[in-house]
């Protein structure tokens, strides 16, 4: 009813005074922390809020930037006029309040929400805060005398998506009653989903001396309430500003695990290196209450993929997180098997070469196997060699090397192997068993294409020359 409005500034004052009289004696039986309601508005680093009562949630009051949301669309008729209260409408989600779970919010046009179905409207002033009286449970933004007149409006609604929706409640350019008045009350109440964080963004409380204002918390006894100091049953002049009422917040999420791996990464993820697997467990909500698996790891041999899994648990859950390993610093092994050493022209060479790789396994090898009959490698010495590169990128090498040399009885081996008149090839080989050389080469000159193939001849010729 607007006929309790008391039109004078004594007045209110009286009764701002009585109620600090009324405060500290609440704190003299050891209720309340006796205060004056009425302060200076603070600049700066907010300062801790007044009537903390212990034994409920207590609400960290900060300053902090100001980003209003976009105005909500809907509305409600009793909100159209002057001392209009809504009744419970839906918060579209469950939003905890001093210990309390409400999923419906009733909404006063003289600038405040609450949790009451039977919420007074607050005509005709704000009062202090705590305060058991008929206005309780409310989350003031600029409780005072408002009135939406025809060019205010009142709006709510829901903006974001779940889990982190905001209800949103925007007093938008409402008038000090009565109207027209200097300037208009511009300013938003934001409850966030999960964290129940609560934040009122104010662009505007213009001066006005013929009421006073609140803006803070109380709970639903009127017993407790949180505020910025100058900022209960006073008139005060605001622009740009906000404030935050974080709740103690229950932990709702589980350890964050992340793993260091640290070491030299060849080809295809594998470890070329040794390599050292460490965990960070932290949850900035709530102490670690269990660990497995999260121990610092030492990799120093060589393994196939191998899975390291780290467990936490705190009051938010549990939270696992892997990763997998493979490591491979051996290089590929070539290997020449099958080298006698040292060869006579009539002799055949059958050397193997082998690339392997016992872990990673090979990804590309130069291993070629060198065989033939000796006297095709030229006498003297003759080197091969090979490298191998495994799948992690090591890369490995081998060489072999071997000497071919002609005696009278390996080219008379040759003789008899491409001469096919037996009479020749025996003659041939008692000239080479004798040393008659230059006789072997004449004889040898005479039979090419005819006994002997050209190229034979030829071969045996320049074989015979380095006995």
């Amino acid at each position: 009813m607007r006929g309790i409005q008391t039109g004078h500034n004594t007045a209110r004052s009286v009764v701002r005074h009585s109620a600090t009289i009324l405060f500290c004696a609440l704190a003299a039986l050891g209720l309340l922390r006796c205060a004056d309601p009425v302060g200076v508005p603070m600049d700066g680093a907010p300062t801790a809020p007044r009537f903390t009562h212990l034994g409920e949630p207590e609400y960290e009051v900060s300053s902090i930037a100001f980003t209003p949301d976009a105005t909500p669309t809907g509305t409600h008729p009793n909100l159209e006029s002057d001392d209009g209260t809504t009744g419970l409408i839906p918060i579209g989600f469950d939003f905890e309040f001093f210990g309390t779970t409400y999923s419906q919010v009733n909404i006063s046009s003289n600038g405040f929400i609450g949790f009451a179905a039977d919420m007074s409207d607050g005509c005709c002033e704000g009062r202090s805060i705590p305060r058991a009286d008929f206005v309780n449970n409310v989350i003031a933004a600029i409780w005072s005398d408002l009135t939406p007149d025809a060019t205010g409006r009142i709006w709510y609604g829901v903006s974001g998506t779940a889990p982190n929706r905001r209800f949103v409640v925007h007093f938008e350019n409402v008038s000090f009653f009565a109207p027209p008045t200097v300037g208009r009350v511009n300013v938003q109440i934001k409850l966030f989903e999960r964290t129940n964080v609560i934040e009122i963004h104010t662009l505007s409380v213009p001066p006005d001396f013929d009421h006073v204002h609140t803006q803070g918390i109380e709970n639903a006894t009127g017993t407790h309430a949180h505020f910025v100091p100058g900022r209960v049953a006073t008139s005060f002049v605001l622009s740009n500003d906000a404030v935050r009422f974080r709740p103690p917040s229950p932990d709702v999420t589980p350890p964050v695990i992340a793993a260091t791996v640290a070491g030299t990464v060849g080809d295809n993820d594998w470890y070329t290196s040794n390599v050292g697997v460490t965990w960070s467990v932290t949850d900035a909500e709530s102490d670690i209450t269990g660990t497995s698996g999260c121990d610092a790891v030492s990799i120093t041999t060589d393994q196939q993929a191998t899975t390291y899994t780290c467990s936490a648990s705190s009051l938010g859950g549990s939270a696992s997180e892997s990763v997998s390993v493979k490591r491979d610093a051996t290089s590929p092994v070539v290997t020449y098997g099958g080298n006698a050493s040292a060869y006579t022209v009539d002799q055949s060479v059958s050397i193997a070469c082998d690339a392997s790789d016992a872990t990673s396994g090979v990804a590309s090898t130069t291993c070629v196997d060198v065989t033939g009959d000796a006297h095709t490698f030229g006498l003297g010495t003759s080197a091969f060699s090979a490298s191998a590169t495994d799948n992690a990128g090591n890369v490995g090498g081998a060489s072999t090397s071997f000497t071919v040399s002609v005696t009278p009885a390996s080219l008379c081996n040759l003789v008899r192997r491409w001469v096919n008149q037996k009479g020749v090839a025996t003659s041939l080989c008692q000239r080479l068993a004798n040393g008659a050389y230059d006789a072997f080469r004449n004889q040898v000159g005479a039979q090419s294409g005819k006994q002997i193939p050209a190229d034979k001849a030829a071969l045996l010729i320049s074989l015979s020359n380095e006995l």
